[in-house]
């Protein structure tokens, strides 16, 4: 797997906030990549995931509230798909505390796969909403 490099003509969502946002996620996947190839100490990687999962809340909580302040059509389903990938980071990052998993490659391409996949196609729908709403 290759680490993400963030191009902003590409994954840009005409936001300022949500962009940084989306740049640091991407630096926390990264990190876990490099970390994970060095065979780094668990606790550092344990201390990426709690970044990277206390952060996509933050960074999910303010995506929702705006789009709840903009009547954003596809809320509900937008915040499923957050629902559900804050699900699916807790339930490994359990696993990996308590020593029944490692991080593997897969699970990198998990990450990174939904991160890119949500930008490119769900949170670009509300950049152009939010863009024609104005």
């Amino acid at each position: 797997m290759e680490q993400i490099d963030w191009k902003d003509e590409k994954y840009s969502v005409g936001n300022d906030e949500f962009d940084h946002a989306h740049k640091k996620l991407i630096g926390l996947i990264n990190q876990l990549y490099i970390y994970i190839n060095e065979g780094v100490a668990r606790e550092k990687i344990n201390d990426i995931l709690e970044q990277l999962t206390i952060y996509t809340k933050e960074h999910f909580s303010k995506e929702e509230l705006l789009m709840i302040n903009k009547d954003y059509p596809d809320l509900v389903a937008h915040q499923l798909e957050h629902k559900l990938f804050i699900s699916e980071l807790a339930k490994l990052h359990d696993k990996y505390r308590s020593n029944k998993n490692l991080i593997s490659v897969q699970l990198l391409y998990f990450l990174k796969d939904w991160l890119i996949s949500h930008i490119l196609q769900t949170d670009k729908k509300y950049a152009t909403y939010f863009k024609h709403s104005s």
